[in-house]
């Protein structure tokens, strides 16, 4: 792989299992009920309610799942995939299960969560709910310190005289909240990086590209699947071109995702990597030929960042190597 400027590359993670553990999106009617300081009885009913839709989205996916023919355009079968995601979702939001969740700040989210696979706690006013009654998020380990370190500028070189610019960070995620994201993902990760660097504060960005939900709970779907977050993709590359075009070298994304809905963004990156060794992700894409690899032996394939492989793990740690030498 021939050197390419840390301003031309980006990293660029899904969220739900991907960075987190486990999906968050059954966590969001209870997030909704604690913001709105609602009754134990509205929150049995949201609940119920949700479950009721989950069952349902969950029979109409194995459904299509089911009915994959493997003559057919990829696009169009993961586009097939998606349609039970978007009539569910149309449904959740007529329910009203998510309402007030809209409505909650940055710091308000904060203070109804307990984020583990982190290393400090936020800094600010304590919070009006116990701590055992807040929405419990676990990151994968190795998560918060893989981000921090690639928003880290450095010195490379056996002298370590040169200097090295810091990645481009994303989240690409069909999450119906934007608030959580950036209460559960992105502020534990810019806290790690300023205890890297020893500082208080610090302008650095990273972009969130997602769903998002108003306070009446109404979701609004900017990205409804796979093919939407291909074209993000596709929008990244090309935004970065004629930001940098003045530097050497082509856009170079790396994409880390855990299913069916990723398996595009994941072929369109540069660098595609799943997180889990038994997902909708690989199943599907070798079902339509793609070669599927482990991460950790990148190195018996020659130049491992040859486009056409996409990779697998399970440890974050191992992405992080990895990343350290592209």
């Amino acid at each position: 792989m021939s050197a390419i400027s840390n301003k031309n590359k980006w990293l660029v993670v899904d969220y739900d299992g991907t960075v987190t553990e486990n999906d968050t999106t059954p966590l969001l009617p209870r997030l909704a009920s604690l913001a709105s300081g609602r009754s134990s009885e509205d929150l049995r009913r949201r609940l119920s309610q949700f479950k009721e839709l989950e069952d349902e989205y969950l029979a109409l996916y194995s459904e299509a799942k089911n009915s994959l023919d493997e003559t057919e355009d990829l696009h169009c079968a993961l586009d097939g995939l998606d349609h039970p995601s978007t009539a569910v979702t149309r449904k959740v939001s007529q329910s009203g299960v998510l309402e007030g969740l809209g409505g909650v700040n940055v710091s308000e989210m904060s203070k109804l969560i307990s984020v583990e696979g982190t290393s400090g706690d936020p800094v600010g006013e304590a919070s009006a709910i116990q701590d055992e009654d807040k929405v419990s998020i676990s990151l994968r380990d190795g998560v918060e310190h893989t981000l921090a370190r690639i928003l880290v500028a450095g010195s490379s070189g056996d002298d370590g005289a040169t200097m090295t610019e810091a990645w481009n960070l994303g989240v690409l995620s069909i999450n119906w909240s934007r608030t959580l994201i950036e209460a559960s993902l992105v502020q534990p990760v810019l806290r790690k990086r300023r205890a890297l660097l020893d500082i208080d504060s610090c302008d650095t960005e990273i972009a969130i590209w997602s769903n998002d939900v108003d306070e009446d709970g109404s979701v609004t779907l900017n990205y409804e699947g796979s093919v939407a977050k291909k074209e993000q993709i596709k929008r990244i590359r090309n935004r970065t071109h004629e930001e940098n075009s003045n530097i050497d070298g082509e856009p170079f994304i790396v994409y880390v995702g855990d299913s069916s809905t990723d398996l595009l963004a994941l072929i369109e990156a540069d660098l595609g990597i799943i997180m889990g060794h038994k997902t909708s992700a690989i199943s599907i894409a070798r079902r339509w030929g793609y070669r599927v690899d482990p991460l950790a032996d990148r190195h018996k394939a020659g130049d491992w960042t040859t486009k056409g492989i996409l990779w697998t793990t399970n440890d974050w740690h191992e992405i992080d190597k990895a990343l350290a030498e592209l």
